[in-house]
């Protein structure tokens, strides 16, 4: 599972809140996430879509489940570890050329001191076009991968991450504003889970976040997904 920066603002000001005072001292409260995921689809320039809930909260979670607006539900886990932190996303081979309908999706949450909170995150029917990564290569003389792409219209901020062959992330960027369109990635950049190898074949990710209109830039509406690959120490041939 692999959650980026969907809501780093929102979290942000969660742990602020956290650090300041002990968990005892405060009410338990959470908040949910819903939003659309597209990528490319495997063939062509198809693009298919999944569905991402996230929750965070301000005192460790037991429990998170989701009730869509058909009725299902889905339960969230802990992202990394992460007890504040709970994630879900459909599964890449269970994309669809459908959306997610939108809608309430209605989050209920359980914290580890028994305390529950509840939240209901009014999805809207907008979709976000991957990015098209033009190049993404290794520059020897400046030991760095060098990424390169065409900005898909209402994009408001870009996280890129690199896989390793196991499917491990062992780097996530900041976040990149709405006006980037190229990145450099080296072994001293911040941010890296696992340094990186030689002759490695690295899977380099660039998300694409769309906020809600509403939701002055603490929700996300819509997130896509692009990738490209790259040999680290390795320029092309």
């Amino acid at each position: 599972m692999r959650k980026l920066a969907s809501g780093i603002l929102t979290v942000a000001v969660f742990f602020m809140v956290v650090g300041s005072c002990s968990e005892e001292e405060l009410v338990a409260d959470g908040v949910g996430d819903a939003f659309i995921v597209a990528r490319r689809s495997g063939e062509g320039s198809g693009i298919v879509y999944g569905l991402a809930l996230h929750a965070f909260g301000n005192k460790s979670f037991s429990k998170v489940t989701a009730k869509l607006p058909d009725n299902a539900t889905r339960e969230l886990s802990s992202y990394n570890g992460y007890t504040y932190d709970f994630y879900n996303e459909t599964p890449e081979a269970e994309f669809t050329a459908t959306p997610p309908g939108k809608g309430n999706y209605e989050f209920s949450f359980s914290f580890v001191g028994g305390e529950t909170d509840a939240d209901t995150d009014v999805l809207g029917d907008q979709v976000l076009a991957p990015a098209t990564i033009t190049s993404c290569t290794w520059d020897a003389a400046n030991a760095w991968i060098a990424v390169e792409w065409t900005k898909p219209d209402q994009a408001d901020y870009f996280v890129i991450s690199l896989e390793d062959p196991e499917g491990n992330v062992v780097f996530t960027s900041e976040a990149l504003g709405t006006t980037k369109v190229d990145h450099k990635i080296s072994a001293t950049t911040s941010h890296w889970y696992e340094l990186p190898r030689n002759g490695v074949t690295y899977k380099v990710i660039l998300d694409a976040f769309m906020y809600e209109s509403n939701e002055a830039h603490l929700n996300i509406q819509a997130k896509s997904i692009t990738s490209a690959a790259v040999v680290w120490g390795v320029a092309a041939s």
